[in-house]
């Protein structure tokens, strides 16, 4: 055994040159007396001193008691002990005595753990060269502990370099040994870092040969937990001990403390030994007392700060702070003193800028004495037990109780800060700028009176901070001294050594290794990338200078660029969660604008980078963006490119996120194709996160800019494929929607129009209704002046349909919808597939009338299907919706051009099927519905109807004739199959000019106007909705009805109400065959007539309905009405009084027709000639005159007949003239009282009428009817030409008839009415007619006369007359009474008959000439006496004879001028009124030659009687 002596001599292998052993006195040995003898130089033989020492009892003990407090002798015992007593010395004794002489005593992992100094860990490193794996992973284990236990022993271990002497022999080491150093190293590089070492750090990280070193992955994670530090790189240390302290100069009293206020700020962190005893030991913070003990403090109790305030001996007062502080951590703490006159003065406490306390300080200390006993980190006495153990940094006091948001502010600057509140660039960068103002506004400048940093240190002198030109408190210099073991610490970490090695872009080559391969050993359960992210978002988000650098640098541009050429496989869920987590954290901090736009740029949207990556990823990164991205980050508060970032992510739709290749179709290169892409399903979400990012990014701001909106449009004009173009449309369709006052004057402005109807020749549905979709919405959101110049003014509502037909076959109903929702611009935001809900006329108006000619233009050139039938079915039932119950969108059809042309078309002309039938009836209704609406409510909408008429014809006349020509082209195929089976032997040329020959179809003209089915029920219907109106008027008063007609407010519906009648009459009655063949019927003793032929194609039965109904109207509008036809008369350019005359016909017309239903319920027509003849395909079997009885019944048999003043007309077939038509007849005579010349003319023409009717009643009574024989019943048809009438002539019949009697005598000619204004008219009484030929105005009376009663007063001569004939024809003596009164009226004056006539106003014959005819015909009579009867029987047959062919000539006329009044019509209304007036005059002129006839035949049946 070596003796002590021997042992001094012996030196161990370490270089003391740099070393000073630690002793308890501060004095080191020299280096002779340190050094240690080896082994080899032990003496042989001889007792050494150390035998006469007493061993202890075992080997700690002997090396603990060797050369106590000096670490490197213990070291060098212990190893010889080792070598020499291998048996005895166990490792547990080894790691003990190691332990102890760190310690420099009895090691305690509670208690003692303290290393004592860096040279004993130096000794250490150099002693565990010596030791085995197993001892050196035992020794390791306990300093890994013992590192982690207190801030002290990592600043021993720091200043012994202890991660350069791990990083020299990582490689050479086990792995075992390598985790254990490398978790002591990963503690300590935390705490502090040398540039040295960090540079030794990555030259281990550097790959060789492509592959990473083998204890990369271990670098890498302790590179990692690096920035993980908390706290001020320099700070003072404060061991705890006796005298350790900061002692400050004696303070003035009369300078402090200050009556306003004062405040003490610093940062501290507690590191108290483990197991100490609360109750004895009271660390103080600091204390400014005097040597009377008056003054503050504050210290802890434990984990609780304790202020304290003494102004005398026993009387203290004491508060402490409601906060736990734990044990290694940085805490900010500020008390502020506040002193109040007249209330308590108290403490403010606040913690980490919360304040936590307010503690009640009544007493205001106040002393003369200096404050002398000023200490930061002890207490007076200096004891240990008082000793503050831990760190402190930046210690400020302020002349004044700082505010809340003052406090608040200092904290925001960290434990790194270090100034004087001066200037604002050297605050951290997280500072907002509310703070910075707070800070250095330079009141906080100017309230510091005491400031000691760790940075202004001299040995161990502390230098007093506060700015000069500040008043000082202290009664010398205001410089402190650091005692004992207090020291000024400065630490490196990773941030500052970086920024000395190059800053980040040292991290940029890790990024370039990230493919390279990994050993087989290395368990890697991170990757290299992801550790590398960690470690890059810790460095930039505590260090403002490596942010700055990564801008400069454009590092995320270089990572990017990396990370593209790298392996996918790299990005996964948890890189993108640190590229999140970045963000979040740069989104807090008011500068860090412009990283956030890198990180986007270059990470976030670089969609090369992303695209071969995990979808999961993607997906995990795109949903960031569309949910939370935005909510951190809005775009007005921060300098994001709003504009870039949608054209990078539509570019990245556009280019990368496809899901059809657009290289075919859109001449698009694709890309992102090297590498795996998720699938079309995976893509489809994506882009669907995308879109939805763009939305947020736009719908955030409340608008869309301009060079947005062009990149969308430009993406949808561009693309092609349907299945990469619909979500971006229906994005489009999104911004119409909610941004409306952006988008529409955008989307003009960028001519989207023309985006839209060029994705409309797209050959996808889908991607045609998202671009009827943002039309809709385009137009719904327009101003009407906009939607003028957008689509009238281009005629882009036609261009529509024209897309629309050439995309589809046939209209669909999901096509249809949407034109259903933009016809009344309500849009729904959804794909409607099924018929849409039924319309409200209430809620739905047409707004855009355009889109109802697209519609049924679209339907007529489809192709027929149950579909195309369904959707017609629909569009009818919604314009029925619309119109029935709403003005405005009646209004708006009827204001449309031509808009009967494509109604009509929806409808078929002849149809096959039920459906077809049904859709003509719907349409027929709605055109009840505007036509009645025209004539109800709009001024002149009587035109409307004749347009109608006319555009209906040319409708029915085409459809016939195409029926026509495919007839003939079927009959020339058929004949021409014929030709070509019969085996014909003509030569090769001759078949095939045979075979080739076609005929040459006619073109097409307008044939003359004939009244269709349709026509028919037209005009039915027309009826029938007037006659409902006025039955709500009159509603069983008589009064109130024609208070209704003649009202100002139904003006327009009568004035168009009787233009209707007054086109209709005429043409009707000409249908029925006319007034003088039905007169002549009515007139012969048999009802024998040569013609009666039906007109303009209407049946005889339909044409006596219709004017059945129209006469009713007539009664209620003209003829029983105050309204004035003078007015209308004028507008139409038409001769006064023709409207009363064309009523007068249809009064006698139909008077006339009810005189022959008497003679036919009667039984007193001849049953042989009951037949009459039918020209025009009329049926010549059939009966005219049942025909003429049976009209009438059909509308008696209508359910509303009654209710709409539809009656039987006959009261009793005995009267010659029903009393409803005496009563019309003296209605139609007094209309005209106020007019002399056309009063007389009427009265003269219903007197002629009534005589002629008498006469033939007399001749009924004389001579009654006889059946006639049997050969009698063939019917007798007359000749149907004028060549047939001469021929018939020369035979021998009856010549009375002269050629200017059978020229135009018709009376049955329609007048074309021109436009109008009605006025309400008033009826004037008959007997104001009777007293004076030329009445004023103001006698006229306001009293209506109902045309369905008789007589009101005796004062009514001509009425009273008249009916006296009709209800007593069987008594001659009224009869002769009646002549007798007839022929003995004063005739015309000779200026009278000189008088202007008018063509229309036809003055009656006078009496002389009447009296010559009378005696000529009296001669001619009285020459053949003998033969009376038979004379007065060819008289008769005379007289019919005559007005058959009259009526013959009349009626051909008619037909002719008809058509041209029709023709002429539509071309000008200069050949309207010429028809009008050659009309009139030759009615005029029958009417007169046909009484002067009528009144001869009643002159001879006088005679005769």
């Amino acid at each position: 055994m070596a003796s002590e002596a021997d042992l001094q001599d012996i030196p161990l292998d370490v270089d003391d040159s740099d070393t000073t052993p630690n002793v308890p006195n501060g004095k080191g040995d020299s280096a002779d007396s340190n050094a240690a003898p080896k082994a080899s130089q032990l003496p042989d033989n001889g007792v050494s001193s150390g035998d006469k020492l007493e061993r202890s009892s075992s080997v700690v003990d002997r090396i603990m008691g060797h050369s106590p407090g000096d670490t490197l002798k213990q070291l060098a015992y212990l190893e010889i002990l080792m070598a020499d007593e291998r048996e005895s010395v166990t490792d547990r004794d080894v790691v003990d005595a190691v332990l102890n002489a760190l310690v420099g005593e009895k090691f305690d992992l509670e208690n003692n753990f303290l290393v004592r100094s860096s040279v004993n860990v130096r000794h250490l490193l150099k002693f565990m060269n010596h030791c085995s794996e197993k001892l050196q992973a035992e020794i390791w284990s306990m300093l890994s502990g013992i590192l982690r236990k207190s801030r002290r022993n990592l600043l021993a271990f720091t200043e012994a370099h202890f991660i350069q002497y791990i990083l020299e022999r990582i490689d050479s080491c086990s792995p075992m040994i390598g985790d254990l150093l490398m978790d002591m190293m990963t503690v300590l590089a935390g705490y502090s870092i040398t540039v040295h070492e960090l540079q030794l750090l990555f030259t281990k990280l550097k790959a060789v040969d492509n592959e990473w070193p083998q204890c990369a992955p271990k670098l890498l994670k302790v590179l990692q937990q690096m920035p993980a530090r908390h706290g001020p790189d320099e700070f003072f240390s404060f061991p705890g001990s006796e005298q350790a302290a900061i002692a400050l100069p004696p303070m003035c009293p009369q300078k402090w403390p200050y009556q306003l206020g004062w405040s003490f700020s610093l940062w501290l962190c507690l590191d108290p030994f483990a197991g100490v005893s609360i109750e004895q030991e009271k660390p103080f913070v600091f204390c400014f007392q005097t040597k009377s003990g008056m003054g503050y403090s504050a210290h802890f109790m434990g984990s609780i700060l304790v202020i304290t305030s003494n102004r005398g001996p026993g009387k203290g007062f004491q508060g402490s702070l409601n906060f736990n502080f734990e044990p290694r951590k940085w805490y900010h703490v500020c008390l502020a003193y506040v002193y109040n006159r007249w209330k308590t003065s108290l403490i403010r406490c606040y913690v980490n800028g919360s304040l936590i306390s307010t503690i009640d300080m009544p007493w205001f200390v106040s002393t003369s004495e200096n404050f002398d006993k000023c200490y930061i980190g002890a207490a007076p006495g200096l004891q240990a037990v008082n000793a503050f153990c831990g760190e402190m940094s930046s210690i400020y006091m302020f002349n004044e109780a700082l505010s809340t948001v003052t406090v608040e502010a200092l904290y925001q600057l960290g434990p790194a800060y270090k100034g004087q509140f001066i200037y604002g660039n050297e605050s951290p960068a997280h500072v907002n700028e509310v703070t910075k103002r707070i800070i250095y506004d330079g009141k906080l400048t100017n309230s510091i009176i005491l400031m000691y940093t760790p940075v202004a240190c001299d040995t161990h002198i502390c230098l007093d901070s506060t700015p000069t030109n500040n008043q000082t408190l202290f009664m010398h210099s205001p410089h402190a001294v650091m005692m004992s073991d207090v020291k000024a610490v400065v630490t490196h970490s990773i941030h500052s050594t970086l920024h000395s090695l190059g800053g980040i872009q040292m991290l940029f080559p890790l990024f370039h290794q990230l493919d390279c391969a990994k050993e087989e050993t290395v368990e890697d359960d991170r990757s290299v990338c992801t550790t590398l992210f960690d470690l890059l978002c810790d460095l930039l988000k505590n260090s403002d200078t490596l942010q700055q650098q990564m801008i400069q640098s454009r590092g995320f541009l270089v990572i990017s660029h990396l990370l593209e050429e790298a392996s996918p496989q790299h990005l996964t869920a948890h890189t993108v969660g640190c590229i999140i987590g970045l963000i979040k954290h740069f989104t807090m901090l008011p500068s860090a604008g412009a990283l956030i736009r890198h990180i986007s740029d270059h990470l976030l949207f670089n969609p090369s980078l992303w695209i071969h990556a995990d979808p999961q990823v993607q997906m995990m990164l795109y949903e960031y963006l569309a949910s939370e991205y935005l909510v951190l980050i809005p775009f007005q508060t921060n300098p994001l490119r709003r504009v870039s970032t949608v054209l990078q992510i539509v570019h990245s739709i556009k280019h990368y996120y496809w899901v059809v290749n657009p290289q075919p179709l859109s001449g698009i290169k694709p890309r992102g194709t090297v590498k795996a892409r998720p699938s079309e399903e995976e893509i489809i979400q994506i882009r669907g996160l995308l879109l939805a990012f763009i939305d947020r990014v736009i719908s955030s701001s409340k608008e869309i800019l301009e060079d947005e909106l062009q990149c969308l449009l430009n993406f949808a004009s561009t693309v092609s494929e349907a299945e990469n173009l619909y979500d971006v449309l229906h994005l489009l369709v999104l911004f119409m929607i909610h941004l409306p006052s952006s988008m529409v004057p955008l989307f003009d402005a960028k001519n989207g129009l023309r985006v839209v109807f060029k994705l409309l020749e797209s050959g996808t549905e889908a991607i045609r209704i998202q671009a009827l979709k943002l039309l809709g919405h385009f137009l719904s959101r327009s101003t009407s002046r906009r939607k003028a110049e957008c689509m009238d003014k281009s005629n882009l509502f036609s261009l529509l349909g024209v897309k629309l037909i050439a995309s589809d076959t046939h209209l669909s109903m999901n096509i249809y919808n949407v034109l259903s929702e933009i016809l009344v611009e309500r849009m729904a935001n959804q794909i409607v597939t099924e018929p849409h809900p039924p319309f409200r006329s209430e809620e739905h108006i047409i707004q855009n009338p355009g889109i109802l000619k697209v519609i049924a233009k679209i339907i007529c050139q489809s192709k027929p299907c149950d579909e195309l039938d369904d959707v017609r079915k629909l569009f009818l039932d919604d314009l029925i919706a619309l119109c029935e119950d709403n003005e405005d969108n009646r209004r708006t059809i009827l204001q449309m051009s031509v808009w009967q042309d494509w109604l009509f078309s929806l409808a078929e002309v002849y149809p096959q099927t039920p459906i077809n039938t049904q859709i003509s009836a719907d349409v027929m209704e709605l055109f009840r519905i505007l036509l009645y609406h025209a004539i109800r409510l709009e001024f002149g909408g009587w035109r409307v109807w004749i347009d109608t008429l006319s555009i209906l014809h040319t409708r029915v006349t085409y459809e016939d004739f195409n029926i026509q020509m495919r007839k003939a082209y079927r009959e020339y195929t058929e004949s021409t199959q014929v030709t070509a089976a019969s085996g014909s032997q003509l030569t090769q040329h001759g078949s095939q000019k045979q075979a080739g020959a076609m005929p040459k179809f006619p073109a097409f003209r307008i044939p003359e106007f004939r009244w269709s089915h349709l026509h028919q029920r037209l005009v039915a219907d027309v009826l029938f909705s007037i006659e409902e109106e006025l039955a709500e008027w009159r509603s069983g008063d008589e009064q109130k009805l024609m208070d209704a007609v003649n009202s100002s407010e139904n003006a327009t519906f009568v004035m168009n109400t009787v233009n209707l009648v007054s086109n209709l009459s005429d043409v009707l009655i000409t249908a029925v065959g006319g007034l003088l063949p039905l007169l002549s019927a009515a007139t012969t003793s048999s009802g024998e007539v040569d013609v009666l032929e039906p007109g303009y194609g209407l049946s005889i039965e339909k044409s006596v309905s219709l004017l059945q109904r129209v006469l009713n109207l007539a009664d209620m509008m003209v003829i029983t009405s105050g309204f004035s036809v003078s007015e209308l008369e004028t507008e139409k350019n038409m001769t006064p009084g023709t409207m009363v005359r064309q009523c007068l016909r249809i009064v006698l017309t139909m008077s006339v027709r009810n005189t022959l239903d008497c003679r036919y319920q009667a039984g007193t027509l001849s049953p042989a000639r009951q037949h009459l003849s039918a020209r025009n395909g009329g049926d010549r079997s059939g009966n005219p005159l049942k025909a003429l009885v049976e009209g009438t019944r059909s509308n008696l048999e209508e359910a509303e007949s009654a209710r709409i003043g539809l009656t039987d007309p006959i009261a009793n077939i005995e009267h010659l003239l029903q009393e409803s038509d005496v009563a019309r007849l003296r209605a139609v005579l007094y209309r005209e009282a106020d007019d002399m010349k056309q009063a007389e003319w009427i009265a003269m023409s219903i007197i002629y009428f009534v005589s002629v009717l008498m006469v033939s009643k007399y001749r009924d009574i004389l001579e009654p009817v006889t059946t006639p024989d049997s050969s009698a019943n063939t019917p007798i048809f007359p000749p149907a030409s004028e060549e047939d009438q001469s021929q018939a002539i020369s035979a021998g019949q009856s010549q009375d008839v002269s050629a200017d009697q059978s020229q135009d005598v018709s009376a049955d000619i329609s007048e074309e009415s021109q436009p109008q204004e009605a006025a309400a008219g008033q009826l004037k009484e008959p007997h104001e007619a009777k007293s004076s030929t030329s009445p004023s105005p103001s006698k006229r009376s306001n009293r209506s006369v109902s045309p369905y009663k008789g007589s009101e007063s005796e004062d009514d001569e001509p009425a009273a007359t008249t009916q006296s004939v009709v209800a007593d024809v069987h008594i001659p003596a009224v009869h002769t009474s009646a002549l007798k009164t007839a022929s003995d009226e004063k005739p015309l004056s000779s200026d009278a008959q000189t008088s202007q006539v008018s063509a229309d106003q036809l003055e009656p014959v006078p009496d002389g000439e009447l009296t010559e005819n009378s005696q000529t015909e009296d001669t001619s009579t009285a020459e053949d006496t003998s033969t009376a009867e038979d004379s007065s029987k060819a008289e008769d047959s005379s007289l019919t004879e005559d007005t058959s062919k009259v009526e013959d000539s009349s009626a051909a006329e008619d037909s002719s001028k008809a058509d041209d009044t029709s023709a002429a019509e539509d071309s000008s209304k200069a050949d309207d009124t010429s028809a009008a007036e050659d009309s009139s005059k030759a009615e005029d002129s029958s009417l007169t030659e046909d009484t002067s006839k009528v009144e001869d035949s009643r002159h001879e049946c006088s005679r005769r009687f």
